[in-house]
C-alpha cells in the first residue's frame, strides 16, 4: 500500500513542508555532499537520492554533479516534480527503492534524508542491498535517519503515522555492519567540518558509509 500520495503531500504542504519548494538549502546540501563525500575522486560522478519526493534536491544535485537521479514510491509526487523542475522520467523515477531501474555500479553517491524510518522493517535489507548494488566499488552512502536516541521514547517520534520503522541508533549501526557497509570516518569528518551545515541543526542521526 502506498501511503505517500496526494494526501501525504498536501498534509506536509499545509504544515509548511512543501516538497515542491526549492531554495538555498538544497543548493547548499548538494555542495556539501559533493565535498564531504569526496566526489571529486570519481571519473563520472552520479548522485542517486532515495525517497526524493518531488525532486527538489535532485534539481540541485544535477547542477553540482551534472548527473543525478531520484526515486520515490509516490507517483503523485514524482509527477508534480517532473512538471515543476523539468526533470525527465530517467531523472525522477517512480518506484520502490528495493528495485531501482538503473544499472549496477553506476552511482558514486547514494543519499537519503529521513526516509528509512518510513520503510517497513521487513523491506529494509532489500533497500540497503539495492543501494549497495547501484554504487560503484568505493562509492559512498549518506543517510539522515530519524532514530530513537538515549532518553527518548518511541511515542515522541510518532508525529508521522508512516514512521513504520522507528528504531534506536544501535539497530541501524548493527544493520549496516551486517550488510557489509564500512563506516566512512573520513567523509563524516568532512561533513562535520563543512561550511554547508543545514542538516547539523536537526536531531536526525547522520551516517556516512562506504561500499568496499
Amino acid at each position: 500500500m502506498n501511503d505517500f500520495g496526494a494526501q501525504y503531500y498536501e498534509w506536509h504542504r499545509d504544515i509548511g513542508m512543501d516538497y515542491l519548494s526549492h531554495g538555498c538549502w538544497q543548493d547548499s546540501l548538494a555542495l556539501m555532499l559533493w565535498d564531504a563525500m569526496q566526489q571529486e575522486d570519481y571519473e563520472h560522478p552520479l548522485a542517486l537520492e532515495i525517497g526524493c519526493a518531488c525532486g527538489a534536491l535532485v534539481k540541485s544535485l544535477k547542477s553540482v554533479f551534472r548527473n543525478a537521479i531520484g526515486v520515490d514510491i509516490s507517483e503523485h509526487m514524482i509527477s508534480l516534480g517532473r512538471q515543476k523542475f523539468g526533470l525527465s522520467d530517467k531523472e525522477l523515477i517512480a518506484g520502490s527503492a528495493s528495485n531501482i531501474d538503473i544499472p549496477s555500479g553506476c552511482a558514486s553517491l547514494v543519499c537519503s534524508f529521513v526516509v528509512l524510518e518510513h520503510i517497513p522493517p521487513d523491506e529494509i535489507d532489500a533497500v540497503l542491498r539495492e543501494c549497495h548494488r547501484v554504487l560503484v566499488p568505493g562509492g559512498r552512502l549518506f543517510l539522515c535517519i530519524e532514530a530513537i536516541k538515549r532518553g527518548e521514547t518511541l511515542e515522541s517520534h510518532m508525529h508521522d503515522p508512516t514512521h513504520y520503522n522507528m528504531q534506536p541508533m544501535l539497530y541501524w549501526g548493527k544493520k549496516f555492519q551486517e550488510l557489509g557497509w564500512v563506516f566512512d570516518v573520513e567523509s563524516y569528518d568532512r561533513y562535520a567540518r563543512s561550511q554547508h551545515t543545514f542538516f547539523q541543526q536537526y536531531r536526525w542521526s547522520t551516517w556516512t558509509l562506504l561500499k568496499p
